[in-house]
C-alpha cells in the first residue's frame, strides 16, 4: 500500500518476497513495465520526496475549497450531564440572541459569493433546546441558497432526548437532511454514562428517537468510546446490527481537551488503546468501509480550512468545536469583527510535517497528524495517533479478505 496514493495491490507472497529483495535496477525495469504500478505508488522515484506532496494537497484544499463549512451552536444549554462532557458549566446559560443570529445571516451572506456549495452542521449543547431559533436560521440560509441556486448539504447533532417526527420532517422539509444521535452502549453502559439532569438514565428514549427519524432522514448513531465501555462495543454493535443500523455507526474516541474532561483522563483511550476497540469494529464493516479508512486525508480537520466557520451563541466565530465559548480563542466576531490575530494564523500555517516524528511516519498522509488542537495544547504521539498507526496492517489484512469474498463466484446452487 502506498499511504499517500491510496494505492492498494494484492500480490503474491513469491512475488513479494521478490521485490523486497530485488536490486534498484531490478525494480527500475519492473516499474517500466508496469507502469500502473508506479501510476498507485508501489514505485516510487528516488528523486520525489512525497511530503512535498502531503504539503501541496493540505495548501490546496486548505485554501482552494469552493464549499462554505458553518458550525453553527444556537446555545450551549444541555438537558444531560454526560459523565465526559468536556462543556464549562457557566457556558450553558448561553443561548444565541435574535441580533446576533441576524448577525450571522449577514456574515454569511457576504461570503457565499463563488461558492459551489453551503454545507452547515447543527450543534451544542443540545441544539432541539433553542429550537424555535434554529428553524428561524435555518429558513434564513435556505433562503439565501435559494436566492443564489446554490445546493446545501446540512445536519444536526443531538442527544436524542427532544427529538420528535414532526420535529425532524419540519427539518427536512427547510433542508437538513442528516441526523447524528449518541448511543454509547447497551442500556445499562449507555444509561450509566449518559444522563438526564435528574441522573436517569436515556437508552430507551435515544433509541426511540434513531428508530423514528430513519425513514425521514439520513440518521447516524455515534459510540464515544474510552476505557469504562469499550469492552461493550460488540454487544453494542450486535445490538444495532439487529436493526440494520451498523453501516451507518461511527465510532469516535472520548477525548481530554480541558479542565471539564479531567475526571475521565483515567478513562481516555490513546491511540493504539482505542485501534484495539475498533477491532471489534471490523466485524461488522464492509469492503467499501475499510476502504474509507483507508483512504489519504486532504485536511487532519476541517478546521485548517479557510471555508470552515464555527459561530457560538455569543457571536464569536472560531474555526474549532472545541474552542467554542473561549472568545480568547475566536478568529472574529459576527457583530464587533473582533478576533484574535493569532488563533488566525494558527488555523492558516499549521504544518503536521513540522513535526519530526509525523514527518517520518508513513501513516502520514491517512492521519495528517490527527487533531492539531490537541497537538497544539501538548498531547504527543502516540496518544494523539490515528489507530491506523500502529493497526494498519490488521485493517488491510480484513480488506484483503473482504475484497477476496466479494470478487468470488457465486457457489452453484
Amino acid at each position: 500500500m502506498n499511504t499517500l496514493s491510496g494505492g492498494v495491490a494484492f500480490v503474491a507472497s513469491e512475488l513479494a518476497v521478490a521485490l523486497t529483495r530485488a536490486h534498484s535496477a531490478e525494480l527500475e525495469d519492473v516499474a517500466r513495465r508496469f507502469p500502473e504500478l508506479e501510476g498507485m505508488g508501489a514505485f516510487v522515484s528516488v528523486d520525489l520526496d512525497e511530503r512535498d506532496l502531503v504539503r501541496v494537497r493540505i495548501g490546496q484544499t486548505r485554501f482552494a475549497d469552493r464549499s462554505l463549512n458553518l458550525t453553527i451552536v444556537p446555545t450551549l444549554a444541555c438537558n444531560m450531564r454526560c459523565c465526559y462532557c468536556d462543556q464549562q458549566e457557566e457556558s450553558r446559560r448561553y443561548t444565541m440572541s435574535g441580533e446576533t443570529a441576524e448577525a450571522l445571516l449577514r456574515y454569511v451572506a457576504a461570503r457565499l459569493d463563488d461558492r459551489k456549495l453551503l454545507c452547515v452542521t447543527w450543534y451544542g449543547g443540545e441544539p432541539f433546546l433553542a429550537y424555535e431559533l434554529l428553524v428561524s436560521l435555518q429558513c434564513g440560509l435556505f433562503n439565501l441558497c435559494a436566492e443564489r441556486g446554490l445546493p446545501m448539504v446540512c445536519n444536526i447533532t443531538t442527544n436524542g432526548t427532544l427529538v420528535s417526527r414532526e420535529r425532524i420532517a419540519a427539518l427536512r422539509d427547510i433542508g437538513i437532511r442528516q441526523v447524528q444521535i449518541t448511543l454509547d452502549g447497551p442500556a445499562r453502559i449507555h444509561d450509566r454514562r449518559r444522563t438526564m439532569e435528574d441522573g436517569s438514565g436515556t437508552f430507551q428514549q435515544t433509541l426511540d428517537a434513531i428508530l423514528g427519524a430513519r425513514d425521514l432522514v439520513d440518521v447516524r448513531v455515534r459510540v464515544n468510546v474510552d476505557g469504562t465501555n469499550a469492552h461493550h462495543l460488540p454487544e453494542l454493535l450486535s445490538l444495532l446490527a439487529d436493526y440494520g443500523l451498523v453501516e451507518n455507526t461511527y465510532i469516535a474516541p472520548v477525548v481530554s481537551y480541558g479542565v471539564p474532561c479531567a475526571q475521565t483522563n483515567s478513562a481516555v483511550l490513546a491511540g493504539p488503546d482505542f485501534a484495539k476497540a475498533l477491532m471489534h469494529v471490523m466485524n461488522f464493516m464492509t469492503a467499501e468501509d475499510l476502504e474509507n479508512h483507508l483512504t489519504p486525508s486532504e485536511l487532519p480537520c476541517t478546521a485548517l480550512s479557510a471555508s470552515t466557520f464555527v459561530f457560538g451563541p455569543r457571536g464569536h466565530v472560531y474555526r474549532c468545536w472545541h474552542d467554542l465559548d473561549y472568545p480568547e480563542r475566536a478568529i472574529d466576531h459576527v457583530v464587533s469583527g473582533e478576533g484574535v490575530p493569532s488563533r488566525r494564523l494558527f488555523w492558516l500555517t499549521y504544518d503536521p510535517l513540522a513535526n519530526p516524528t509525523c514527518a517520518e511516519c508513513s501513516v502520514l498522509p491517512l492521519c495528517l497528524g490527527g487533531c492539531p488542537e490537541r497537538r497544539r495544547s501538548g498531547i504527543s504521539p502516540p496518544d494523539c495517533c490515528s489507530p491506523l498507526r500502529t493497526h494498519l496492517p490488521a485493517f488491510l489484512k480484513r480488506y484483503a479478505e473482504l475484497v477476496d469474498r466479494d470478487a468470488a463466484p457465486a457457489e452453484p446452487r
